[in-house]
């Protein structure tokens, strides 16, 4: 089983839409309507998950140019599609003056920031 599928994920409360790489909200909602998922490195859906901070849905996306995508759709409907960066120890970052980072780890992905560990947060199974 993909080891992200049995991981739980984590969101900040606090988003800033400025640093979005684009609001193509065809393209938000489509990812996130997506159910099966690919290995960290792979084209598609790496993983979707559920914030309940917001609430939201998010998910990590790889195109097929070799970029990932965090996608998140909060339950006012607003979408936001945030360019990430992932480094060598598969971590991926926001770029954002907060730093904002997710770390897939064996018990969840983890939110962190400049200051630390932010929370965790469970997989999505809205589905």
């Amino acid at each position: 089983m993909n080891k992200i599928l049995s991981t739980a994920v984590l969101m900040s409360a606090f988003f800033t839409f400025s640093n979005a790489a684009h609001s193509d909200q065809s393209v938000v909602s489509e990812v996130l309507s997506e159910t099966s998922y690919v290995e960290i490195g792979e084209t598609g859906v790496i993983g979707k998950w559920f914030d309940p901070i917001g609430p939201a849905e998010i998910a990590i996306q790889m195109n097929e140019q070799g970029e990932y995508f965090f996608h998140r759709r909060n339950a006012d409907g607003s979408e936001g599609l945030y360019k990430l960066r992932k480094d060598s120890e598969n971590v991926f970052h926001r770029d954002d003056k907060f730093g904002h980072m997710y770390r897939v780890e064996d018990e969840g992905l983890a939110l962190l920031d400049n200051q630390g560990f932010i929370r965790m947060a469970a997989l999505s199974v809205s589905e």
